[in-house]
């Protein structure tokens, strides 16, 4: 079993790969852009921001935004980047409605989606609205990659939510090879 903090970002990619996890171009294009730390042995946490670096995980902060729509937008087009593709979202709104009870609306492959997203007095994205969006998200079909929840602790972003786009096996190699604490069932 690989122990996650004596292994470096250089190391950690044919694994990934292998897995499938991760394609080896966008890896190679991940490792260039921090070349200069990428031998640095990983640290509690660092595995799910690498996972985000190569393009198969989102981060999903609790800060306060100026523009809640275009934060949804932001965060669901980053979330369906994830699939390579595969996905593609569009006409992202958020319409606001009486007492914080909003609705998150936006198109996926023609068809509408629609989740409420309570937010209250507050500027900050609707944790359950995203994680209710990251259902819709996942390529579906004979693709078994379904987003997963880096759990608290091990991971997860200091002040946010890291969801990572994996199939079940790929899951349980992430958990048994990395120790990466996921939410079991996937989005």
């Amino acid at each position: 079993m690989t122990n996650k903090r004596s292994i470096t970002r250089i190391e950690v990619v044919p694994r990934l790969v292998a897995l499938g996890i991760v394609a080896k171009e966008a890896a190679e294009e991940a490792l260039g852009k921090v070349r200069d730390w990428a031998d640095a042995p990983l640290e509690d946490g660092e595995l799910a921001e690498v996972l985000v670096e190569f393009g198969v995980a989102l981060a999903v902060y609790a800060d306060a935004v100026d523009d809640l729509e275009e934060s949804y937008r932001s965060t669901l087009e980053e979330a369906a980047a994830c699939s390579g593709g595969l996905v593609v979202v569009g006409d992202v709104r958020l319409i606001r409605g009486a007492g914080g009870r909003d609705r998150l609306e936006f198109v996926r492959g023609g068809e509408r989606v629609v989740r409420p997203a309570e937010h209250g007095a507050g500027r900050s994205l609707s944790r359950p609205a995203v994680f209710a969006c990251l259902g819709r998200l996942a390529p579906g079909g004979a693709d078994e990659r379904t987003f997963h929840r880096v759990l608290p602790g091990e991971g997860a972003a200091a002040d946010g939510e890291v969801y990572v786009l994996v199939t079940p096996g790929q899951a349980a190699a992430l958990r048994a090879e990395f120790g990466l604490a996921l939410d079991d069932r996937g989005a």
